[in-house]
């Protein structure tokens, strides 16, 4: 199998640093079981597999481990290879993805701007065992369908499930 594989070097403006997504396109999607295998052969922290299917972009990201429903600077990256390989005059793109659809704006000083579905949130209870394995109990916290999102004095820890 023959594919093209790019590493992209996120929120940064030097090789080898920032947050390094592996962005792979394909003409359709491979069995599931194949991408999952892929990006746990390459090993990045994200693979982002993209598929252009009637004038849209489709987007699946999987870990070494498991497929997520959303990745941001996986996302990013994405849009960077594909408005600088693939649609290189297009000022904005859709992506199709678990979570709705992502807009891509390409702005004026060369910034990609993206824009993602609204994730709705209840505050509830901090939870007892999330609580012992992060040992230390938030300020508050809050469950959507995807994730948990705690608040400390000193930061904020957002984590799947």
């Amino acid at each position: 199998m023959k594919l093209r594989l790019y590493h992209v070097d996120t929120f940064t403006r030097k090789i080898f640093r920032g947050n390094p997504p592996a962005i792979c396109p394909l003409d359709s999607f491979l069995p599931t079981e194949t991408m999952q295998s892929i990006a746990f052969e390459n090993n990045p922290p994200v693979t982002a597999f993209i598929v252009k299917c009637d004038g849209q972009y489709h987007i699946r990201w999987f870990t070494p481990s498991c497929e997520l429903s959303l990745c941001g600077h996986a996302t990013l990256a994405a849009a960077f290879i594909i408005l600088n390989y693939y649609d290189t005059h297009a000022e904005d793109i859709q992506l199709q993805s678990k979570s709705g659809l992502l807009s891509v704006v390409k702005l004026k000083n060369g910034k990609i701007k993206l824009i993602f579905p609204i994730i709705n949130v209840d505050a509830i209870e901090p939870d007892p065992k999330i609580v012992d394995a992060l040992g230390a109990k938030p300020i508050a916290m809050y469950r959507s369908t995807q994730d948990y999102l705690t608040i400390y004095t000193r930061g904020v820890s957002v984590f799947v499930f």
